[in-house]
């Protein structure tokens, strides 16, 4: 509705109400000018009130003989004089101060050793990449084969103009998994040591989670050498282990896969 049609409405009210109001005056005016009417008339005809008796005397109180003694007041104690006879001021106790300081300034302290990590999925299990070896993520986008490449690496791809080659992780820490490449598959950008940046195939890129130092232990011992150095740490998170992969190892090879 429009804010005028609202103003005019208000305004309508108000001198409805400024109407109803004049009438109800004008009406309480006339029934008092009847009252003030009617009243001799019903003092002449009414008979007059009888008298009130008088009331009794109340019986004055009996004096008390004991007069009534005051409590007395406790002298305040003050500091005792010294040898000359001199009272000294009185010095008033400082306030003792809470040492835990007031509530409001409390602040928790924030831990600085927490490292972000990005989670992803390999053939069903768990396993993330630290966020600073990650460069971005990018979607299924066109990858080139590349002849006598080594058997996990997919092939070459453009990444804004810049050729970078794009290996799968499943190959690389030899999971055998029959699907390869799936519609959920993502690329992870590396950022390679001395290399470039290098693209990883991803099954399923889950979230960006936070763990302490502490949280992330080392690799089980059992794991022979030449698996254990892909694993920088196993952390846990929501019940499940997390793999953290060592990128460093991860890209250390030449197009042709060796390494």
């Amino acid at each position: 509705m429009d804010i005028a049609k609202l103003r005019k409405k208000l305004r309508e009210q108000r001198a409805k109400s400024g109407l109803s109001e004049a009438h109800d005056a004008s009406k309480e005016a006339d029934a008092e000018a009847v009252s003030e009417e009617a009243e001799p008339e019903l003092r002449e005809k009414s008979p007059p009130p009888p008298p009130l008796p008088e009331p009794e005397a109340e019986p004055e109180p009996e004096p008390d003989d004991k007069p009534a003694v005051p409590d007395p007041v406790p002298a305040e104690e003050g500091p005792e004089p010294d040898d000359e006879g001199l009272v000294p001021d009185k010095v008033e106790a400082p306030e003792e101060e809470d040492p835990a300081g007031p509530e409001d300034d409390a602040v928790e302290p924030v831990s600085e050793d927490l490292t972000e990590l990005l989670t992803f999925k390999l053939a069903g299990e768990y396993y993330a990449f630290r966020v600073m070896n990650v460069s971005e993520v990018l979607r299924q986008q066109v990858i080139t084969s590349v002849p006598r490449a080594g058997e996990f690496i997919v092939g070459i791809t453009s990444l804004r103009g810049t050729i970078i080659p794009v290996m799968s992780l499943k190959m690389r820490l030899s999971i055998k998994d029959d699907a390869d490449i799936l519609k959920s598959s993502k690329i992870i950008i590396l950022k390679g040591s001395g290399k470039g940046l290098i693209g990883a195939m991803a099954d399923l890129i889950l979230d960006v989670i936070e763990v302490s130092e502490d949280e992330i232990k080392p690799p089980p011992v059992h794991l022979a050498d030449s698996d254990a150095k892909f694993i920088e740490g196993i952390t846990a998170d929501k019940e499940r282990f997390i793999s953290i992969l060592n990128p460093d190892e991860l890209l250390n090879f030449n197009l042709t896969g060796r390494g």
